[in-house]
């Protein structure tokens, strides 16, 4: 279920929206409302919604999303986004109060609502016992975004288990035994199904893993095999 703030006297805000909460938001809304969707920067996964009657000059700050830069108090580079995500779990914080967790080669960002942000910038002080400082961001514009890695792989189907044991380079029994451990997540909720009919601009993430995004079938080989073109975020 969405959470949704008051935001003004015809208009709500929610907290931070997985993809399925967002695509939910165009299923059930009301004839003559409109919904912005903001998440801190170009393709944010986790987004907070303005669901309005009559609202419709808006702008960044109405979203009430605070950035910060993490920054550790000494050169690590063994901190993910799963050590980060656990550490924020652990301070009590709903999922839905902060979005997305940006690591990019050198940099960790976090988008969190401001209603929360005294919390987080009194709470969140370290990660696996690192210290660490939080930076506020000003310029979105400012963040230097990771490139997805781009291949082509061979798959027989678009099942769920052919296309990560492609990807991962493993066996299709390993691809199975990852999916049924619950590691998969599509477009951010689990599937445990591995003959997931998977569909273009499906996004699959993997944990220890990363993010796979399949792009394009670009063609059909004369063994009825599919050549796709994915992009990989590790």
């Amino acid at each position: 279920m969405m959470n949704k703030i008051k935001y003004k006297d015809n208009n709500s805000l929610t907290k931070f929206l997985d993809f399925e909460e967002q695509k939910e938001i165009y299923r059930s809304l009301p004839k003559n409302t409109k919904v912005f969707f903001e998440g801190g920067y170009e393709n944010a996964e986790r987004k907070r919604a303005i669901i309005s009657n009559d609202f419709v000059d808006i702008s960044f700050d109405d979203f009430n999303i605070k950035i910060y830069e993490i920054i550790f108090e000494s050169d690590i580079k063994q901190i993910t986004h799963r050590h980060i995500l656990g550490t924020l779990m652990s301070l009590g914080i709903n999922r839905n109060s902060f979005g997305d967790i940006l690591v990019t080669d050198s940099n960790y960002y976090l988008f969190v609502s401001e209603e929360i942000s005294k919390y987080i910038e009194q709470n969140f002080q370290a990660v696996n016992h690192i210290p660490l400082k939080l930076k506020v961001v000003e310029d979105v514009k400012d963040i230097i975004l990771p490139t997805p890695i781009e291949e082509n792989i061979n798959v027989s189907s678009m099942r769920l288990d052919a296309i990560i044991a492609r990807a991962l380079k493993k066996s299709r029994n390993d691809s199975s035994e990852i999916i049924t451990k619950g590691l998969v997540l599509i477009n951010h909720k689990e599937c445990l199904n591995v003959s997931y009919n998977v569909k273009i601009n499906d996004i699959i993430s993997i944990r220890h893993f990363g993010r796979i995004e399949v792009l394009e079938i670009l063609k059909t080989t004369k063994k009825d095999r599919l050549v796709l073109r994915i992009g990989v975020k590790k």
